[in-house]
């Protein structure tokens, strides 16, 4: 059936794969976050995960980008936000 995530394989259906093409994610954090080792966590994270990317302070707080897959950014920003 199409767009129900099946291929079309002739008579046998079979899920797609996982989206692996690089997405990008930006996050842009307000408040004090200097000093409490942050961007050093963000780096850590990011390596773990696999993600490129960067991260730095601004006037108001943090900027940072990374890019990977899908999955790969979901898991960032969940762990980012515990």
């Amino acid at each position: 059936m199409a767009g129900h995530g099946y291929g079309d394989s002739g008579s046998q259906r079979q899920p797609l794969l996982h989206d692996t093409r690089p997405s990008r994610l930006r996050v842009v954090l307000h408040g004090t976050v200097q000093g409490v080792g942050f961007r050093p966590f963000v780096y850590r994270l990011a390596t773990e995960l696999e993600l490129t990317g960067w991260v730095h302070n601004t006037a108001h707080g943090v900027c940072l980008e990374v890019e990977g897959s899908l999955e790969q950014l979901q898991d960032f920003l969940r762990r980012l936000e515990t």
